[in-house]
Order: structure tokens, then sequence, then C-alpha cells
């Protein structure tokens, strides 16, 4: 059983870009024997681009996200205080807050991260790199 926790720009990527991520990582996500998880940090990462004009969607997020959770059969992650505490025991190797909550979440949660994002490998993370 794979446990994969998707980068918020493969997210994106799933939904409006799918020929960017490779034929293998799009398998393994698709897999029955993977669970695969969207964090609510991915949304709030997302909400604050799209009010901030550096991000556009094809619909509302308050519909793409539960309806790619229903129809993708994803899991939402939500972020709770042990994420936040694991937080305080990683290396600042990246700056990015939302990234570096991802990283605190797939390790607490022993969940792979799924991510184009090289600065990924710096951590004592699973991480499958596109």
């Amino acid at each position: 059983m794979m446990r994969l926790l998707l980068d918020t720009h493969l997210w994106l990527w799933w939904h409006m870009d799918p020929g960017r991520i490779p034929a293998e990582t799009k398998a393994a996500i698709a897999s029955v024997d993977s669970e695969v998880y969207l964090s609510a940090v991915s949304s709030w990462e997302m909400a604050i681009k799209i009010a901030a004009g550096k991000l556009q969607v094809p619909r509302p997020l308050e519909e793409m996200v539960p309806e790619s959770l229903l129809a993708d059969d994803f899991r939402n992650l939500p972020l709770q205080p042990h994420h936040c505490f694991e937080l305080s025991r990683l290396p600042m190797h990246h700056r990015d807050p939302f990234d570096r909550m991802l990283i605190a979440q797939a390790r607490a949660e022993h969940l792979t991260v799924v991510t184009a994002d090289k600065q990924f490998r710096r951590y004592d993370a699973s991480v499958l790199l596109v």
C-alpha cells in the first residue's frame, strides 16, 4: 500500500495539466493500492494565491477540492497540532512555509510526498520526485 501526499502543484497538475505528470507517477496516484491525500495546507496555499492573483483555477476552489476528493477517491489531510510540533523539528532547508508544513505532515503521518520540488529531498522524509 502506497500512502501519498500530493504537493499543491501536483494536485493542480492532476486537474489542470496532467501531461506534466510522468506516466509512472500517474499510475501510482491512480492505483487502487494507493491512499492519496490532499492536505488542508494545499487548500490554504491555493486560496492565498488565488486572492493575490497568482493562481487561476477553472472553477471555485470550494467546488474543486471537495469534488476532487470524492471523484478521485483522495483523502483530506487536516492540519493537526502534532504536525505543527513536527514542523518545529525541521531544519530550515526550505523557506516556503506551505512546503515545510507538507513535509512535516508527511513525516508525522508516514506519507510519501509527491512533488517536483528537489528541495524536499534535503529532508528526512519519503519523497517521490517527478
